[in-house]
């Protein structure tokens, strides 16, 4: 799994390989809300907080979800096109 900690640290974000990322308090350490998408294949991808609240992780695809704690499923997705 891959991990994230907020800019002002008081969240944790886990990109875990069952269904989405899990989201935990830092100052009590509890856990908060998972956020579930289809991670497909269960591979390690990267997650960074892009604000206090919300993050993008990638996709074993090549995509990206962007999303933030309150978010309970289906992230908004996003997708890229590499080449010329």
């Amino acid at each position: 799994a891959s991990s994230a900690l907020s800019p002002d640290g008081r969240l944790f974000a886990v990109a875990n390989f069952h269904d989405g990322v899990d989201w935990y308090t830092v100052e009590d350490a509890k856990y908060v809300n998972t956020t579930r998408f289809d991670t497909k294949e269960h591979f390690k991808v990267q997650i960074q907080f892009t604000g206090l609240n919300t993050v993008i992780v990638g996709h074993s695809r090549g995509r990206m979800a962007l999303m933030n704690v309150l978010t309970q499923v289906n992230p908004e997705r996003l997708y890229t096109v590499f080449g010329a």
